[in-house]
């Protein structure tokens, strides 16, 4: 076990080492874009120095698995994020039913970038909350493929990414990140979230008098 673990924060470093500089990240993707593809998050939650709070800072370089269904598009799309040990069966096996039924799909990934392997036992290393710009990053890269219908893409989150999804579909979220002019998620799929973890595990006050991030 603690070799497995070993090996999977080695590839996350390597992974830090791997990734582009946010100069280098390509502004739109073409219709051959596919596989990995690195991005920028639209902007970062960081803690204050009470911590207990979430301020806005910049963008990060993060990255995803993009792959298609047969045929030529454009066709709608699905982001899928990870739960807090990582991309794993549960993501790739809704991936595969998804695009057998006509969607792409996007695995976001919002570890490799951030040189982590998994949160389940660092909680607040990086929260529900704080993953809600990754998912809007992807969306904007998103939207700019050929072969991708911008008007319908959905978020579908699983347990720590369930508390991602749940966030991102806050007015806050939806005002801050996709303002007017800006391409809004078309729905959000939160699976396993509250269920799981409990608004006190994932540092995010969901109330709806409160907006999401003002909380750690």
């Amino acid at each position: 076990m603690r070799v497995w673990l070993a090996l999977l924060t080695l590839l996350a470093i390597s992974s830090v080492w791997c990734a582009p500089s946010l100069t280098d990240l390509k502004p739109a993707l073409s219709a051959e874009d596919a596989g990995t593809i690195w991005f920028a998050s639209a902007g970062s939650l960081v803690r204050t120095q009470d911590e207990l709070r979430f301020t806005p800072a910049d963008p990060i370089v993060i990255s995803g698995i993009l792959e298609f269904p047969l045929g030529s598009g454009p066709f709608p799309a699905l982001v899928l994020a990870h739960g807090c040990n990582g991309i794993g069966s549960a993501e790739f096996g809704w991936a595969r039913a998804l695009r057998e039924w006509g969607y792409a799909t996007f695995l976001l990934d919002s570890f490799a970038g951030r040189g982590l392997s998994e949160v389940c036992t660092r909680a607040r290393t990086l929260t529900g909350t704080q993953r809600i710009p990754d998912a809007y990053g992807a969306l904007r890269i998103l939207v700019t493929h050929p072969k991708i219908d911008a008007r319908r893409i959905a978020l579908m989150g699983f347990s720590h990414g369930g508390i991602l999804a749940l966030g991102a579909s806050t007015v806050w979220a939806k005002e801050s990140y996709a303002p007017t002019g800006q391409p809004p998620f078309r729905a959000f799929l939160p699976y396993l979230s509250l269920l799981q973890y409990g608004l006190s595990g994932t540092g995010a006050n969901l109330s709806p008098a409160t907006d999401p991030h003002r909380r750690a």
